[in-house]
């Protein structure tokens, strides 16, 4: 029988998550996928409650490493935009769809989403702020940049050529309104 770590548990449930959606997050079906015991489970967490917690932590915990990394990386603000753009598209759709899913019904998943998306958002605002959008125009670029990403991302759950022009549409289109600002980010 496997041993694993909480940090195992965690980086084994997000994936089950991805591959199978967050109703597959249930004590007794992640133990046989995992090959371990509940008393495995219960070794790390109080609950699924507990357990979906830490879910949500690792999760957040990452994408914000990630989007802290580009904000601190001392690129230019079009490099850095640029870097935000390529990594929305390095989240996993999936997981995203199942998180807006999971969402719906469970008003913790809903208070992390949120707070992450102000977070994405609010980085994207200051991005466009430093390329020189004005401060009113950056807010609803930022928001609708976003959600058309966001779109893009939860609409094709596996790459195609397809999703590739739409990328490059979204981003050609979002460039329109801030032409010589940031037309090079497509």
């Amino acid at each position: 029988m496997a041993r694993l770590t909480k940090v195992d548990w965690v980086r084994k449930g997000i994936q089950v998550m991805n591959d199978d959606g967050y109703d597959a997050i249930k004590i007794e079906s992640l133990c046989v996928k995992f090959g371990v015991t509940k008393g495995s489970f219960y070794h790390h967490f109080e609950s699924i409650s507990d357990y979906e917690e830490e879910l949500l932590k690792y999760w957040e915990a990452r994408t914000l490493g990630k989007i802290i990394e580009v904000v601190n990386s001392g690129m230019t603000p079009k490099d850095r935009l640029r870097m935000m753009i390529k990594e929305v598209f390095t989240v996993s759709g999936k997981t995203e769809l199942s998180l807006r899913a999971w969402a719906l019904h469970n008003k913790t998943v809903k208070k992390y989403l949120y707070k992450m998306d102000e977070e994405r958002i609010a980085v994207n605002r200051q991005l466009y702020i430093e390329v020189g959008i004005p401060k009113e125009t950056a807010g609803e670029l930022a928001e609708f940049a976003y959600t058309a990403w966001l779109g893009i991302q939860c609409y094709y759950l596996s790459g195609s050529a397809q999703k590739e022009k739409s990328v490059r549409l979204i981003n050609e289109f979002l460039s329109m309104p801030v032409r010589g600002l940031v037309e090079d980010l497509i």
